[in-house]
């Protein structure tokens, strides 16, 4: 059998020849895909090649990129049709239920608040014989199928009737961008009207009154239990009963907080108010809660207005804190900084 030395090894001249064949096969295949190669075009299936051990490793590199170009194709193809998939799934959808999906997540915010007070504050206030005018001034809030037959029915003579003020006393959430708003309107004639108003809110991002509104009732009266907390009890006692007359003392008058520094803990800071009141008298401390060297508080107290001469019964809540001594850290619903 005869052999042949190729890359430093010995081979049967046979498979030599034959892995030649093979070789020269798939590199003329490689060359006619891959275009020029060197600045010669390939031209033909039986183009001779340079042995291998001469260029057989940069074959092998053109075609392992060759491979890896087809598969960044491949997946792009498979990219663009996922993309094409889901733009054709939400196109399918009917622009009525794009709007609905976008309003649905706006819930009764205070943009829609404000729009059933202003609404509120036209539909109860008009004037005798004005039934015209009244109805031009709701045309805006109204939807276009509700507007036809939301015209009130007005006496021809009488004093009228004007809101003077008018706020939110409660919101009901519908879904869908809709909500039912209620306003309570205090009336200048005297007493309060609850009238709830159907507000949406279209995928424009517009509001208008879907539905006609209501008059509904006011909250019914509480009947909460009282709160008696005991005074302050042990050492401490007497020097958190002189801290709370002190402050409040300070505190109502309008003194400047800067007064109130000794009194107040470090690092807290307390809003003073307006000056013009004065404490008349400290009724009763009571300890409303306790933990470690914290504690709140209830001071009831009278507060006399000094322009005008009325005293009025007033309770405050103060956090207090123990450090070297009891200081206020806050009054409990006053600003916060």
């Amino acid at each position: 059998m005869e052999y042949v030395c190729r890359e430093g090894r010995l081979w049967p001249a046979a498979s030599v020849v034959a892995g030649s064949v093979l070789e020269s096969r798939a590199g003329a295949t490689v060359r006619t895909l891959g275009g020029r190669r060197g600045g010669a075009r390939a031209e033909g299936p039986f183009e001779s090649r340079p042995p291998v051990s001469a260029g057989g490793g940069g074959q092998r590199r053109v075609a392992d990129l060759l491979r890896r170009v087809g598969r960044l194709v491949l997946w792009a193809g498979i990219g663009v049709l996922l993309i094409r998939g889901v733009g054709a799934v939400l196109s399918s959808v009917p622009n009525s239920d794009h709007r609905a999906l976008i309003a649905a997540a706006v819930p009764a915010d205070l943009e829609a608040q404000a729009f059933a007070v202003r609404f509120s504050r036209a539909y109860l206030s008009w004037r005798h014989g004005a039934a015209a005018q009244h109805s031009r001034a709701l045309g805006p809030f109204f939807s276009s199928d509700v507007r036809d037959r939301a015209a009130a029915t007005l006496p021809r003579r009488g004093p009228g009737q004007l809101v003077a003020q008018a706020t939110v006393a409660r919101s009901q959430d519908l879904g869908s961008g809709r909500a039912l708003i209620t306003v309570a309107s205090e009336l200048a004639a005297g007493g309060t009207v609850f009238l709830t108003v159907p507000v949406a809110r279209d995928g424009q991002g517009g509001l208008d009154v879907f539905a006609l509104p209501a008059l509904t009732a006011p909250p019914p009266p509480g009947s909460s239990p009282a709160i008696a907390p005991d005074p302050p009890t042990g050492a401490d006692a007497g020097e958190i009963q002189a801290l709370v007359q002190r402050f409040l003392a300070a505190y109502v008058s309008g003194r400047d907080p800067s007064g109130l520094a000794y009194l107040v803990a470090p690092g807290a800071v307390i809003a003073g108010r307006s000056p013009g009141l004065r404490l008349e008298s400290l009724d009763h401390v009571g300890q409303l809660s306790i933990g470690g060297a914290r504690m709140v508080v209830e001071a009831d107290v009278h507060v006399g207005d000094r322009a005008s001469g009325a005293s009025y019964p007033l309770a405050y809540r103060l956090d207090l804190e123990h450090r070297d001594r009891w200081y206020v850290a806050g009054v409990e619903g006053g600003p916060q900084k």
